[in-house]
């Protein structure tokens, strides 16, 4: 049965025979047991898909690119997206070892929690990528360049005029580290502030009155809405929290588009109008940006091409090529998208309503 259905079989059948086969597979509904082929060849043709996107349309994307290339390269997809429950991780890392997973790519981890869990492919000798999010020190990494994109994003901002700029940025709710910033915070953070100073400005608190004629940035650190369905939550609060300050800045820069689109409505509901009033911009250039009432100022990241440079790299570690270096890491150049919702400049402001104090 076996050899006829393989096409890449060394016993040789023809064509009538094979054919005969083949539909008493069908009719009976047989499949081929993977474990007997892991016996006979030490090969599964499986690859690990572990994400951590939830509905997150950039982890969507990922995912989407990763899975296809695998498929291409021959091999099919174990696929787990343990945003929705982290004590399943335990159990879906065993389930893929006893697999024999060849490979496993690891997308978009946001859990420091699971770190020591995903080791036990590491003491598996299993091939391991990590694609965005957290990166592990024994596994190479390939993720945008989000510290240089806020670099850019900020000054481009400074060149339309704003001086009190600040970034938005979520705050981790994991029990063992609670309240720091997420994985997705640091670079973003680095870049902003990189280009305040450059720009002889100063980070200052997020209730100081900054005098405007030299840049200031500020933190506005939230925390995660609780609700996985509902990622545009977070988003709005912070922003609330933002316009009740008695010097609001005249920009927003979010971690994320959902955050961004979050702080549009809380905009909207407090009558502060976008760009006119209060400019804000986002991360990832989800498809929502280009259509909304106001279309989205953000990044993009190079998904596709990260994902293929993710693949082909642990394709070359399956074939038993030896990294060049202990842990190989690759930042891949963003894209700015600039649309109208980073329009406003403080002459424009002059113009129009002001912002009340006290939001």
């Amino acid at each position: 049965m076996a050899a006829a259905l393989n096409p890449a079989s060394p016993i040789k059948l023809t064509e009538e025979t094979r054919q005969r086969v083949a539909k008493a597979a069908e009719k009976w509904n047989y499949r081929a047991d993977r474990y007997a082929r892991v016996m006979r060849g030490g090969k599964s043709g499986l690859v690990g898909l572990l994400h951590f996107g939830g509905l997150l349309q950039v982890a969507a994307e990922r995912a989407f690119h990763a899975t296809a290339a695998l498929r291409r390269a021959g091999f099919e997809v174990l696929s787990a997206d343990l945003s929705w429950s982290t004590d399943s991780i335990q159990p879906t890392c065993l389930s893929m070892i006893d697999a024999r997973v060849e490979g496993v790519v690891i997308a978009g981890l946001n859990d420091p929690g699971a770190l020591q869990v995903l080791e036990q492919f590491r003491a598996a000798e299993i091939p391991v990528v990590a694609l965005s999010g957290n990166p592990l020190s024994w596994a190479p990494h390939f993720r945008g360049d989000a510290c240089q994109a806020y670099f850019e994003m900020t000054r481009h901002l400074m060149g339309l005029g704003h001086r009190r700029l600040a970034l938005m940025l979520p705050l981790s709710q994991t029990a063992i580290h609670p309240r720091t910033y997420t994985w997705a915070a640091g670079d973003r953070l680095r870049g902003f502030e990189a280009a305040i100073r450059g720009a002889k400005g100063r980070m200052v608190s997020i209730f100081e009155r900054a005098e405007l004629s030299k840049p200031s940035g500020l933190i506005a650190k939230v925390s995660f809405f609780d609700d996985p369905f509902n990622p545009f939550e977070t988003g709005r609060q912070g922003m609330n929290d933002i316009l009740s300050l008695k010097v609001p800045p005249t920009v927003v820069l979010c971690s994320n588009d959902e955050l961004a689109y979050g702080a549009i409505r809380a905009c909207r509901e407090k009558g502060v109008t976008v760009p006119e009033q209060m400019a804000i911009t986002g991360y990832d250039d989800i498809a929502l940006g280009r259509y909304c009432e106001v279309p989205l100022t953000t990044i993009r990241q190079p998904n596709q091409l990260m994902a293929y440079t993710a693949i082909d790299t642990l394709l070359d570690l399956i074939r038993g090529a030896k990294l060049k270096k202990r842990n190989p890491a690759r930042a891949f150049p963003c894209q700015l998208i600039i649309r109208s919702s980073c329009g406003a400049t403080v002459a424009n402001r002059g113009k129009k309503k002001p912002l009340k104090k006290g939001g």
